[in-house]
């Protein structure tokens, strides 16, 4: 139980890492 809620944090985190590192990369970058 635990670890599933452990490994739906981590991943929850990884994604909105990601995600914000695109918006980032579409806001500076990009243009």
């Amino acid at each position: 139980m635990w670890r599933v809620v452990r490994w739906l944090v981590v991943g929850w985190l990884a994604v909105s890492a990601v995600v914000a590192l695109a918006v980032l990369w579409a806001v500076f970058v990009a243009p």
